[in-house]
C-alpha cells in the first residue's frame, strides 16, 4: 500500500521534485522477492518466495516505476543482523536513482568485534541489529 501511494503522488517524470528514501528492516535478505521488487522494480510470479507462502497459491507478477537503488546489494555490507544462528543483510536503504548517487557505505564492525560477546545485542551493540549508514550525493 505504501509503494502504491507513493506511485500515485510522486511522479515518473524525471524532473519530479520529491525524492525518496526508503528505509528500515525488511526482514528479508538479498535473495528475497521483497528485495528484487523494491531494488529492480519487479519480481515474477515464478520467486522461490511465492511457494514459501501457507497455501502456497499466491503467484503474483508485481511491479512498481519508483527507480529505487539500494545501498546494500554488494558485499560492502556483509551482515546488518547477526545472532546465533543467522546472519545477513535484513535492513535496507532504498534511494530514487534519479535524485541521488551513492558514494559510500560505512563499514560494519569485524566478525571479531560482533562475535566478541557469541552474538548480537551485546555489550558492545545494544540491539540485534547494527546501524546501516550510507553517504548520498545529490544528482544535479
Amino acid at each position: 500500500e505504501i509503494l502504491t501511494a507513493l506511485q500515485k503522488e510522486i511522479s515518473t517524470d524525471e524532473d519530479s521534485p520529491v525524492p525518496v528514501l526508503l528505509c528500515g528492516d525488511f526482514n528479508s535478505n538479498l535473495e528475497t522477492g521483497v528485495f528484487e521488487y523494491l531494488s529492480k522494480g519487479f519480481v515474477s510470479a515464478d520467486h522461490p518466495d511465492w511457494t514459501r507462502n501457507a497455501s502456497g497459491d499466491i503467484k503474483l507478477d508485481l511491479a512498481h516505476n519508483l527507480h529505487f537503488g539500494s545501498a546494500t546489494p554488494d558485499d560492502t555490507v556483509p551482515y546488518t543482523n547477526f545472532v546465533h544462528e543467522f546472519e545477513g543483510v535484513l535492513d535496507h536503504i532504498f534511494f530514487d536513482r534519479r535524485k541521488f548517487s551513492k558514494s559510500s557505505v560505512v563499514p560494519m564492525p569485524s566478525r571479531e568485534v560482533v562475535t566478541e560477546h557469541v552474538a548480537l545485542p551485546s555489550i558492545c551493540a545494544p540491539s540485534d541489529h547494527l546501524a546501516l549508514v550510507v553517504d548520498l550525493d545529490w544528482k544535479s
